[in-house]
């Protein structure tokens, strides 16, 4: 299993390679074998984190792999999504002068939001492009 384990961790480490290790998405044989060794070690009466440690991933994602958390199985192969399938279609429209201007943030321009939750508001829309851009969306 010395073998498997370190083509394991090579795989792992060129899947994480300039990535936030948060957004690398393994594919299901890597899954299956991180499964199988830690199972293994818990019941040689190793800790999850030494296994996850010995294994190059963190402690939550084998915990999560171990609870049998659903993944993307059905996608095929693992990879991150392309940056313009995240999008989604908007409309923009003008919007009426404010009354009082400076009152409120959100009424001031553009809103980003992206699927992961964080918001920028106040943009015109050259500046929510130019932050798309900026970000590679």
């Amino acid at each position: 299993m010395d073998a498997e384990l370190e083509r394991f961790r090579q795989e792992v480490t060129r899947l994480q390679a300039g990535k936030v290790r948060s957004s690398v998405r393994y594919p299901e044989a890597l899954r299956d074998f991180a499964v199988r060794y830690a199972t293994e070690a818990l019941k040689r009466g190793e800790s999850r984190v030494k296994a996850a440690a010995r294994l190059g991933i963190s402690e939550p994602t084998l915990g999560a792999w171990l609870r049998g958390a659903p993944w993307r199985k059905k996608e095929g192969p693992a990879q991150a999504p392309n940056p313009g399938e995240r999008l989604v279609p908007v409309a923009v429209r003008e919007k009426p002068e404010r009354e009082k201007p400076g009152t409120d943030v959100r009424a001031s321009g553009a809103v980003v939001v992206a699927p992961t939750g964080w918001r920028v508001e106040g943009l015109t829309p050259g500046e929510a492009a130019a932050l798309l851009r900026a970000l590679g969306c």
